[in-house]
């Protein structure tokens, strides 16, 4: 389980409360957001790299296993996160859109939009350590950046692993408040 706080989580103490009732503070990420007009989109996809949308079941269950792999979560999330997205649905109908990255044919990063609120969030962005390093992780972020400004979103945001903060710098993101993670 996850529980993030930011800003206007109410009480003020939150965390306080979820670390009484055994949950681990992890710590805070850098919440960030980017005015979707002002992306910068002058970055290269890597050679060879094909960005998809999950479309079925069969891409969703390959999709669960690099997010899992390439965080790395325990080998039992996989499952309970197939369950979760499929229940979204695929396509338009659904407020939740993952992707996945094929390098030369081999399924390697993903990422996912949840549009909600007027805002387009983005999450699960995560590549394998194998191919880390190539401008994966921005391809990955960019193509639902673009595909949330085509459906008339102009505001994107994020909470970063530490990891991620230089990747969404590089795409015009800005850094405005802390969300702190509880598991």
């Amino acid at each position: 389980m996850l529980w993030l706080t930011g800003p206007t989580t109410r009480p003020k103490n939150l965390g306080a409360y979820l670390e009484a009732h055994g949950l681990i503070n992890e710590g805070d990420s850098p919440g960030m957001a980017v005015d979707l007009q002002a992306l910068n989109q002058s970055l290269e996809r890597p050679p060879g790299l094909e960005v998809e949308q999950v479309n079925d079941a069969k891409s969703l269950q390959k999709w669960c296993e690099v997010l899992t792999t390439a965080f790395p979560l325990p080998e039992f999330v996989t499952r309970p996160m197939f369950d979760f997205c499929s229940t979204l649905g695929f396509g338009r109908a659904s407020p939740m859109r993952n992707y996945y990255g094929r390098l030369n044919g081999e399924v390697i990063a993903t990422s996912s939009l949840f549009l909600g609120a007027g805002v387009a969030g983005i999450y699960n962005v995560a590549t394998l350590p194998k191919a880390r390093r190539q401008g994966i992780g921005i391809a990955m972020t960019l193509e639902p950046l673009c595909d949330a400004r085509a459906l008339g979103y102009w505001i994107r945001t994020l909470c970063s692993s530490q990891l991620g903060v230089g990747v969404y710098r590089k795409l015009g993101f800005k850094e405005y408040c802390k969300i702190g993670q509880y598991a």
